[in-house]
């Protein structure tokens, strides 16, 4: 089936935001700047600012894949600098963490297509098709898991964004063949 993929797809990983507390502040943060660790080398785009009364609670949140700051070095742009206190991963009012995604892998080969009658299809009493549940095939040289990756497609019949529902690696004699995936539309 692998010889079959006829689509395109990007999939996309979730990273969490982190919280980045801070003292000895000089100079203003700006939303959308770079903020760089001046011993880690680390970056983050900053894309919210807390700043606290008399520099207690002062907080910048970013979006950085992976980054592992060090604590007590310099963070800063070229417009402000502090000195790092802690790195944390950044939570909303309701205390989930605050998430977003980036392209992981951009034109996979893939093929979508419509999961058969009694494989996630529902029927109304009537016998209209309420559902359809929609699945794709991966090669075997993508990285993916269920909890940490979505599809997302251009393809024509096929376009949107999909949650993974389920994720199941297809193995021959050789080893892994492909994955078919579960897919859920929405977000």
């Amino acid at each position: 089936m692998v010889g079959g993929l006829i689509h395109t797809c990007t999939i996309q990983r979730q990273y969490a935001r982190q919280r980045l507390t801070f003292t000895a502040s000089a100079g203003t943060p700006v939303i959308g700047q770079t903020v760089t660790g001046a011993d880690s080398g680390e970056e983050g785009v900053i894309i919210r600012i807390g700043m606290g009364e008399e520099g207690v609670d002062d907080y910048i949140i970013i979006e950085a894949e992976n980054a592992v700051f060090t604590i007590g070095e310099v963070i800063g742009t070229p417009t402000w600098s502090g000195i790092l206190s802690t790195q944390i991963d950044s939570k909303n009012a309701s205390g989930e963490l605050e998430q977003y995604w980036i392209n992981d892998q951009t034109g996979v080969r893939c093929r979508f297509y419509v999961k058969s009658s009694g494989f996630g299809q529902t029927r109304h009493d009537a016998g209209d098709l309420v559902t359809a549940t929609i699945a794709c095939i991966l090669p075997p040289t993508v990285t993916i898991e269920s909890s940490k990756y979505r599809i997302v497609s251009a393809t024509s019949g096929y376009s949107g964004v999909y949650t993974i529902v389920n994720l199941y690696p297809r193995s021959s004699g050789g080893g892994l063949h492909h994955y078919e995936v579960g897919l859920s539309e929405g977000l």
